[in-house]
């Protein structure tokens, strides 16, 4: 017979898989603070500053050096400080469309009104987003080109995708 305890705790050489869990939970632990240390190190504290979301165009937004995307969000903010009333009336469109598809009568014509509306904001700010770009491309140095150039390469190869 032997002598073990009914009562006593199991140990970890009792149950292997407990081991292999604890270890695949530090494993992913130290996966998410190692994203959110990236992310610090890269964007510093603070995150990235917040780009203006009329002005941002993808890859061409992300290939700009750091300085480039701040310099472009200080001008598009100069530029059109309005914006604030416009989100306050995206808002409101959005509100007026919530009723008319609530309402017992599909009205065709207030959706048509309010998709021009917002065509139309966002036609404006597009055209002077890119303006803003051409301005600001055509005031770097030839070197700060090429190298933005570089960068837009390298992220279009990064978001290519095999085809299948």
């Amino acid at each position: 017979m032997t002598d073990a305890n009914p009562n006593a705790p199991i140990t970890p050489a009792g149950r292997p898989w407990a081991k292999i869990v604890l270890v695949l939970s530090l494993g992913l632990n130290l996966m998410f603070l190692g994203l959110i240390g990236g992310a610090i190190l890269r964007d510093g504290p603070q995150g990235r500053p917040m780009m203006v979301r009329e002005v941002d165009f993808g890859s061409l937004t992300e290939a700009l050096a750091r300085d480039d995307r701040e310099t472009l969000r200080r001008s598009f903010q100069r530029a059109a400080p309005e914006l604030r009333g416009q989100r306050r009336d995206v808002q409101s469109d959005l509100a007026e469309l919530m009723a008319v598809l609530r309402a017992p009568e599909f009205q065709r014509d207030k959706v048509e009104a309010l998709f021009a509306r917002r065509s139309e904001r966002a036609s404006r700010r597009q055209e002077l987003g890119q303006q803003l770009m051409l301005d600001l491309l055509v005031a770097m140095p030839p070197d700060d080109r090429a190298a933005f150039a570089d960068r837009l390469e390298n992220a279009m190869k990064r978001s290519r995708r095999p085809a299948n």
